[in-house]
Formats: structure tokens, C-alpha cells, sequence
């Protein structure tokens, strides 16, 4: 009966236990990859928050514009679907240009839920936001949900 030397000795058993080494070691360094591009995607879009809670609170058209990209689709309840930056951005402007004397006064987004997986990123969740419409008007406040899907987000161009 052999030793376990003799198994380690033999070419083929020296071959097959390279092989799952290299394989076991390829695996560590995938999973590593991933995971670090992973969690860039996700300070990412953790940065991506932080601009979106600005540009609401200040009311800035370009800021707010600028969180779309060229494809990105804006969906409101009762409203047709805005596609594309332009015509998102255009619909920013107005609805301020509508409403000059309004103030943000909170906007906190609750994200309940982030993916990132194949190059997409998911998330879904809701906000919570109150408002003066006027100076002197007394504050409202409502609740809204929100989706979103985007492959930039996981590529470096952190727009919705």
C-alpha cells in the first residue's frame, strides 16, 4: 500500500492537485475583483445620493439635470413618461421657473433595497420630503416611491 508521498510523487495526482490549486486561487481572485468593483459601484452610488439630496434641497435645475444620463426615463404618477436628458431637464426648468418662491425643506431618501449585479445596478425605495410653496405658506409634506436600474452607475458615471 502506498504512502501519501508516493500519491504526491505521482505526475498525474502532482498534475490534478496544480490544477485545483490554480483553480481554487483563480476562484479567490475573481470573488476579490468582483467584490472590490462591487463596493467602488456602491460608493458610488452612495456619492450619487449625496448629490441627489443637494441638488433637490437647493432646487438647482443643472444640478438636478446633471443626476440623468442621456437615456435616463423620468416616470410620474398621472404624467407621461420624459425620456432622454433634454427633455428630463427641460421639465426640471419649468416646473421651478412654476414655482420661484418654493422652498425644500427636508428630502430624506429611504433606499430599502441595492443590487449590483452584471453591471447593473437596482435599487428601490422611498422618500419622505416637506415643502413651502410660498414664504408664508404653511409646510406640506408627502411621501413618494422610487426605482432605479442603471448600468452607468457601475461604470464610473454616477447618473440616474
Amino acid at each position: 500500500m502506498g504512502s501519501e508521498n508516493d500519491a504526491v510523487k505521482n505526475p498525474n495526482t502532482r498534475n490534478r492537485l496544480l490544477v485545483l490549486a490554480v483553480a481554487l486561487v483563480t476562484l479567490v481572485l475573481l470573488s476579490t475583483v468582483g467584490t472590490e468593483a462591487r463596493g467602488q459601484a456602491i460608493n458610488g452610488i452612495e456619492k450619487l445620493h449625496l448629490q441627489d439630496i443637494a441638488a433637490t434641497l437647493s432646487r438647482d435645475p443643472k444640478a438636478l439635470a446633471d443626476l440623468w444620463t442621456e437615456d435616463g426615463v423620468l416616470l410620474e404618477p398621472g404624467g407621461q413618461a420624459k425620456i432622454g436628458k433634454q427633455v428630463i431637464s427641460a421639465e426640471i426648468a419649468q416646473t421651478i421657473d412654476k414655482q420661484p418662491g418654493m422652498r425644500i425643506l427636508s428630502y430624506v431618501p429611504e433606499i430599502k433595497e441595492l443590487k449590483v449585479t452584471d453591471g447593473w445596478a437596482y435599487e428601490w425605495g422611498y422618500f419622505s420630503s416637506s415643502y413651502k410653496e410660498t414664504p408664508e405658506a404653511e409646510a406640506k409634506s408627502f411621501r413618494g416611491c422610487e426605482f432605479c436600474e442603471s448600468k452607468a452607475m457601475v461604470h464610473g458615471d454616477l447618473r440616474e
